[in-house]
């Protein structure tokens, strides 16, 4: 009788990607794989902050890069990017927002 086993990889932490790769590893010297499912899950959402204009989770050099471009008029942000960027929250990029953004993300400042 062949014996069958189904398991399930539940991760901590949510991955994309656009390959999975799947090794098995046994002590006998064939194997079959009759089926293999992944499964989007619906995650939580992401949590807003503030400053984040490239929406990596984190305030840093590359969004004070951004809203620095934008306040300049070299770099056009999307609407969402706009709410992020817009610190003062005073409906336009400014170089108060330029400023508070480069003051988050080196931590002496606090949205």
């Amino acid at each position: 009788e062949i014996g069958c086993v189904d398991i399930t990889l539940a991760l901590n932490k949510a991955v994309s990607g656009r390959y999975v790769q799947y090794r098995f590893e046994g002590n006998s010297n064939w194997m079959m794989i009759a089926e293999v499912e992944a499964f989007k899950t619906d995650a939580p959402p992401a949590e807003i902050l503030l400053g984040d204009v490239n929406r990596d989770t984190k305030v840093d050099s590359v969004d004070y890069l951004l809203v620095k471009r934008a306040c300049f008029g070299t770099y056009k942000l999307d609407e969402e990017q706009i709410e992020l960027a817009d610190i003062d929250q005073n409906k336009i990029i400014d170089s108060v927002d330029y400023l508070l953004v480069k003051r988050i993300a080196f931590g002496t400042y606090k949205a």
